[in-house]
């Protein structure tokens, strides 16, 4: 996957929408298919833009194994009845540029974002830019966290608080390590960020004392939304409705075609996160015709409910990317047996390489890499390499750019391996 940064300026007058498009690439690469322009003047453009900041609505939306397990083109109209200008897309099954294609949006593959203004690639798998007014953007990063271990269901089936805590720390906390470190950086620079996703793993804000009898009898300090509160990351939802008892806002499940299997746990593990300076509007539950949607759509397409937040984001320059040194994987998980795709900019000699490592190792003579390869094997200085995961087992690792046969690194990413079935 090669690595553009794309501008985009728009022109609007009535109802035509003419997008001008600038892609800046190496000269014999053609424009990286997943960041997309949109089909022209099919999405109404309904922000409210003032001097310096925006009314945006951002949200999650699990489609469900690609979005057309019920109807794709009610999928569609989900988000349109929600009126959201940004998504992140959880289980996209390959249909993200169709489904951008059908609402008139901008799509980024690898990121699995769909937006109605352009996106701007950051060369960092953990977010993008959304250009909401030429040369004025906000930052979006979307995850879809591993589906197991899920610790609701282990509770529910009798293991120990500490027991899911371990495992949590193991997984869905080691997932986020590189959201937790880059995401902060941008609100500290004065970007609006936003966080989406399908979390598998419920909020400590709804899992308290006054709802143990919802809980198994249990609070528990769930450490991912403890962290991203320590983080100065706002749960959307909460911020608006703070009263877990009164909406617990559940959006899983609402069951496969209506379905509910008899031994289900049903919690909020879908979220809109905010951090940097914006104000929460409003936020709410989208989903078929019950007691937790604040928007109903029927039949619904889904076996998650969807949420969308409404923000006033400040708007912040378009940073400089021409001259920047990254590292990021096509992805942020593999099965075992997968290619990684490793992409780098602005290295600087032949002899840059990339390493393979344990997560959190410093490269040296005493921790040499588990593999590796030049970066002249991709391109200079953009470009991007292949690895199998045939010598990885199971584990978190780091991809890390170093420069001229030595270990001074230049950057580094974090991905991992392992098997993920979809939730």
């Amino acid at each position: 996957m090669m690595v553009c940064t794309l501008q985009a300026l728009f022109h609007r007058h009535k109802r035509v929408r003419i997008a001008v498009v600038v892609a800046v690439c190496n000269a014999a690469v053609k424009l990286l298919a997943g960041f997309s322009t949109p089909a022209l003047a099919k999405a109404n453009v309904t922000s409210a833009v003032h001097e310096e900041t925006v009314d945006l609505k951002v949200m999650t939306f699990n489609i469900w194994l690609g979005g057309g397990v019920v109807s794709f083109d009610q999928t569609a109209e989900a988000i349109r009845t929600a009126g959201a200008d940004i998504v992140g897309i959880q289980e996209p099954g390959g249909n993200l540029s169709a489904l951008a294609q059908k609402l008139g949006f901008y799509y980024a593959e690898g990121h699995n974002i769909i937006s109605r203004f352009p996106i701007i690639n950051a060369h960092q798998r953990e977010y993008v830019y959304i250009e909401v007014r030429p040369g004025k953007v906000v930052a979006m990063s979307n995850v879809h966290l591993s589906a197991y271990p899920y610790g609701p269901y282990d509770i529910r089936d009798g293991k120990s608080i500490h027991d899911v805590l371990s495992n949590e720390k193991k997984y869905h906390m080691a997932e986020m390590k590189s959201r937790f470190e880059v995401l902060p950086n941008l609100a500290s620079r004065g970007l609006s960020v936003f966080l989406t996703g399908d979390f598998n793993v419920p909020s400590h804000l709804d899992w308290t004392n006054a709802t143990k009898s919802n809980h198994f009898g249990v609070s528990i300090q769930w450490p991912v939304s403890a962290k991203l509160q320590q983080l100065n990351f706002r749960d959307s939802y909460r911020e608006i409705r703070p009263n877990p008892v009164k909406h617990p806002a559940n959006t899983w499940t609402p069951g496969e075609n209506g379905q509910i299997g008899t031994n289900e746990v049903h919690d909020r593990i879908d979220f809109v996160y905010a951090s940097g300076p914006s104000t929460t509007l409003g936020s709410k539950i989208v989903g078929e015709n019950g007691p937790y949607s604040d928007i109903v759509l029927a039949p619904w397409p889904s076996d998650h409910r969807a949420i969308v937040s409404t923000f006033r984001a400040q708007l912040a320059p378009t940073p400089d990317l021409s001259d920047r040194v990254t590292i990021c994987t096509d992805k942020p998980a593999y099965a075992q047996e997968e290619t990684i795709l490793v992409t780098y900019t602005s290295a600087s000699g032949s002899k840059d390489w990339i390493g393979i490592y344990q997560a959190g190792t410093i490269p040296g003579i005493g921790n040499p890499s588990i593999v590796w390869k030049y970066a002249s094997e991709g391109q200079q200085p953009n470009g991007t390499i292949s690895f199998d995961s045939l010598s990885l087992s199971a584990g978190t690792y780091d991809a890390i750019l170093l420069t001229d046969d030595g270990y001074t690194e230049l950057a580094r990413t974090t991905f991992t391996i392992g098997s993920n079935a979809g939730r």
